[in-house]
């Protein structure tokens, strides 16, 4: 199983670069900047450095927690995913509020990230003793 764990490393560090190449493209060309742009960029590196960090920190636990982890993650994601894009920056989006993109954006990130400490915390300790 550990190279599935792998995998998850690779790809969060992929995904690390192509975000940050997105938000910084509009350093490298004008033409290319648009702000939908920066913000999915941002999206990606943000959510990709905190699967990385995550990733690496069950890397060395039990099978058990990082399959409970997974779980929770492949529903997660894609429901933080929609949920970004209904605040979309730019008034685009269904819950149109402003630019409170990136606000939900670091929301999301730092709530999958308090989440999954907590689920590899309590399955740790529930696995302890067996």
């Amino acid at each position: 199983m550990k190279t599935k764990q792998k995998k998850i490393i690779k790809w969060s560090v992929i995904i690390l670069v192509i975000g940050t190449f997105f938000t910084n493209v509009c350093e490298i060309s004008s033409l290319l900047c648009t702000q939908f742009l920066m913000d999915v960029g941002q999206m990606l590196a943000i959510f990709s450095l905190v699967s990385f960090i995550l990733s690496v920190i069950i890397y060395f636990l039990r099978e058990e927690i990082f399959l409970s982890w997974w779980k929770f993650v492949k529903y997660y994601l894609p429901i933080a995913f929609f949920l970004i894009l209904g605040f979309s920056s730019g008034g685009g989006g269904s819950f149109s509020m402003g630019n409170d993109m990136e606000a939900m954006v670091f929301f999301t990130a730092g709530l999958y990230f308090i989440i999954s400490l907590v689920l590899i915390a309590v399955k740790s300790w529930k696995l302890r003793g067996k």
